[in-house]
């Protein structure tokens, strides 16, 4: 049986792969699964993020703003999150 944080890398992966072949929803899906088993790791905020960037320019969905703030909070600033902050530091 797979650990908690095992299973999310395992929707994580799955998200990536919903990504790759722009299945927007099922990416956003997978990466929100990843979110419920563990909510430390900022990679799974920061893709989630990154497919409601992506949908929202495609399809004005605001809801890529909720994301943001997880990935770009110290201590779980990722690198993945450094366009964030350059987006609010314009404001």
């Amino acid at each position: 049986m797979a650990t908690p944080e095992e299973q999310a890398i395992q929707f994580k992966n799955q998200g990536n792969k919903a990504f790759a072949v722009h299945d927007w929803q099922t990416a956003i899906d997978f990466y929100t699964k990843a979110i419920e088993l563990n909510d430390k790791e900022p990679t799974f905020w920061a893709n989630r993020a990154q497919v409601r960037t992506l949908w929202f320019a495609l399809f004005h969905v605001p809801s890529h703003w909720r994301d943001a703030p997880p990935c770009i909070t110290p201590p779980n600033l990722h690198h993945n999150a450094l366009p964030w902050l350059r987006v609010r530091s314009r404001r």
